[in-house]
């Protein structure tokens, strides 16, 4: 009868965790809100942290240090950059509360939910992309009798440069199989491509010379890949209604080609230069909470666009400097398992980049899966040990 009930609540939590993760990797709450309302929305969102509470209740296994310690950086993050927010505290604070939930709710997920599974669920986020190229264009501008066409797809990710991270995650992660789930790196490759994301490009060139650097014996089937994706793409280029300067960009890549001026439009250098004054400023506590996740005084219209940055401009160096040192710690594990397991090192290349480009650690459980995903992969790869 205890062997029933044991199952039984494996099998429940089997199904949360499959949930959970369902609507976390597609972005479920982010697209009924852009294309429903917040009526429907807020309730999947609160539907999505019940789930994660019962995930973290019924846990029985101890977390490990890393988790815990990101815990206690979140907290400095929060606490600190609360001293000079003038907005609503209790806003503040639900904020702090989700941001808890994901960190230990979508870890235990993790442990009820294979890689295969996650590779699925990217796969099909990363399908959206190219629905919403040729169906949904949720990113076009409707005016008055005319549509302004964006050409960059991002499906229910809305942000092209999210939609490329979930496309790197699942390219790194199939890549890396053995077998024929492999192939499907193809399929990430060209959707990431579809976003016509620069920060994609440049990070998928990267993990994948970093990947033939190691498994030589690929480097054929890869460029054939490439070869397949790309041929795909200038293909259906023209129903697929792309942005003609960052596909012209795309393609003038593979002819040793760079146009600068498309490269340095809308830099991100450029962004972060219109924080640096306000770190300046006050480098020990900050600037505070959501100063530079938005503009600053008029200086930066759409953020920092770097979550290094986010968190020494608005919570100071302390929180700054733990963050450093967990990447620091996660880059040398990844490193020293490279020949066993070289997932871990891309990923971390992957986050480390994302890190680099976008503020949005603290608001959405997306790139906070990746770390996770990290994090139980090192643990698995330590014999479970807690490291």
């Amino acid at each position: 009868m205890l062997n029933i009930n044991s199952k039984l609540k494996m099998k429940f939590k089997k199904i949360i965790s499959f949930v959970v993760c369902l609507l976390v990797l597609l972005n479920i709450p982010g697209i009924l809100l852009e294309t429903q309302s917040i009526a429907v929305s807020s309730p999947v969102s609160y539907f999505i942290f019940f789930l994660l509470g019962v995930l973290i209740i019924t846990n029985k296994t101890k977390f490990p240090k890393q988790i815990l310690f990101m815990a206690g950086i979140s907290s400095l993050y929060f606490f600190i950059g609360a001293f000079q927010y003038e907005e609503s505290f209790i806003a503040l604070s639900i904020n702090y509360v989700k941001f808890l939930l994901y960190l230990f709710g979508l870890f235990v997920s993790l442990k009820h939910i294979n890689q295969n599974t996650i590779i699925l669920l990217l796969l099909a986020g990363a399908i959206t992309i190219l629905l919403d190229s040729l169906y949904f264009r949720f990113n076009d501008f409707q005016g008055i009798d005319y549509v302004s066409q964006y050409g960059r797809y991002a499906g229910f990710y809305l942000n092209p440069n999210t939609a490329s991270m979930i496309c790197l995650f699942g390219y790194v992660l199939s890549i890396t199989k053995t077998n024929y789930w492999k192939f499907l790196s193809i399929a990430f490759t060209f959707f990431g491509f579809l976003s016509l994301s620069r920060t994609f490009m440049a990070t998928w060139f990267l993990i994948t010379i970093i990947y033939l650097f190691y498994n030589r014996k690929y480097i054929l089937k890869t460029l054939l890949f490439l070869i397949v994706s790309v041929f795909s793409l200038i293909t259906f280029s023209e129903k697929l209604n792309l942005d003609v300067a960052r596909f012209d960009f795309l393609v003038n890549l593979f002819s040793g080609q760079i146009n600068n001026e498309v490269l340095n439009d809308d830099s991100r250098q450029d962004q972060w230069a219109k924080f640096y004054d306000g770190i300046l400023n006050s480098p020990i506590i900050g600037n505070g909470y959501s100063s530079f996740g938005q503009s600053l005084d008029g200086r930066g219209d759409a953020g920092v666009h770097n979550s290094f940055l986010l968190i020494l401009g608005e919570s100071g160096f302390l929180p700054f400097l733990l963050i450093i040192i967990v990447f620091f710690f996660l880059f040398k594990k990844s490193y020293n398992l490279r020949k066993t397991n070289l997932t871990l090192l891309l990923l971390m290349f992957v986050l480390f980049i994302q890190f680099l480009v976008s503020h949005n650690f603290f608001d959405t459980g997306l790139m906070l899966f990746v770390f996770l995903n990290i994090i139980y992969l090192l643990v698995n790869n330590y014999e479970k040990k807690i490291i």
